[in-house]
């Protein structure tokens, strides 16, 4: 079942006030954007699609770990992945200077339930790795 961009937009919002945040406080200026702090993680939450095909929906949530350090990057690395592989419904990457916590899906047949689960992975996984990282790891990240 296709789900509009207002659908999942809505879907978002209803999780927000689930998690008792204002949608309101957290909306950026573009439509489909939400960016707050659950869990003590950043959580970024974006709907969109493609000029190329602007009936299908992605919806994405995602949070920023750490910027990759200067010193034992391969020994991070290695652990990050060997952590990604405990994870259910997201994944650790990279983009650009930082590694993130990554949800990321099309829109088709979801559900609020899928909703509300991965936004609350997200900040769970973030807070978690970043936590067990920042121990493991002091001198590297901060």
């Amino acid at each position: 079942m296709e789900i509009n961009f207002e659908e999942v937009c809505q879907l978002v919002e209803k999780s927000l006030e689930g998690l008792k945040v204002d949608p309101a406080q957290c909306r950026e200026d573009k439509p489909g954007k939400w960016t707050t702090v659950i869990n003590n993680s950043q959580v970024w939450i974006d709907v969109f699609n493609f000029e190329a095909k602007p009936e299908v929906n992605y919806f994405q949530v995602s949070s920023p770990l750490f910027k990759i350090p200067e010193i034992q990057r391969e020994e991070i690395q290695t652990d990050l992945l060997e952590f990604a592989y405990s994870m259910y419904g997201c994944s650790v990457c990279k983009r650009g200077e930082w590694y993130f916590v990554l949800h990321l899906r099309e829109a088709m047949g979801l559900g609020q339930s899928e909703v509300d689960k991965n936004i609350d992975r997200v900040a769970h996984y973030s807070n978690d790795i970043y936590q067990k990282f920042k121990f493991k790891y002091p001198q590297a990240i901060s």
